[in-house]
């Protein structure tokens, strides 16, 4: 989903996704963490399961991140420390956290996904 439909699409407006369509930005509601290992079918599935009744905005790192910028630019925006990132700023504001699993992997192998629960 990012590199044959999300880059292609930001590409030309240098910014996230979220913000090429919601330029004033989202009320934060649920913040979504998750692994990468995952495909985007199960994913989605998961974020629409009508047990979880999430309304609102949803804070969702490859939508928010912007995926059209070199290693260096995503480097200086999520910073050295995760407390000044934007990730923490998302977190601070959410209702709630919503863990996205898979069988693919353990998400809490990741240090992010880690942090994100904390």
């Amino acid at each position: 989903v990012v590199e044959k439909f999300i880059i292609p699409m930001t590409k030309d407006v240098e910014c996230s996704y979220a913000l090429m369509l919601n330029p004033k930005g989202v009320k934060v509601n649920h913040f979504i963490s998750h692994a990468w290992a995952g495909g985007f079918k199960a994913f989605a599935q998961a974020v629409l399961a009508p047990d979880l009744q999430l309304q609102g905005g949803l804070w969702i790192c490859f939508f928010a991140n912007p995926q059209t910028w070199s290693p260096d630019e995503l480097s200086a925006l999520l910073g050295v420390n995760p407390f000044m990132s934007p990730f923490y700023t998302a977190l601070e504001k959410a209702h709630n956290v919503v863990a996205i699993r898979n069988p693919n992997r353990n998400m809490y192998a990741r240090l992010w996904c880690v942090f994100e629960l904390w």
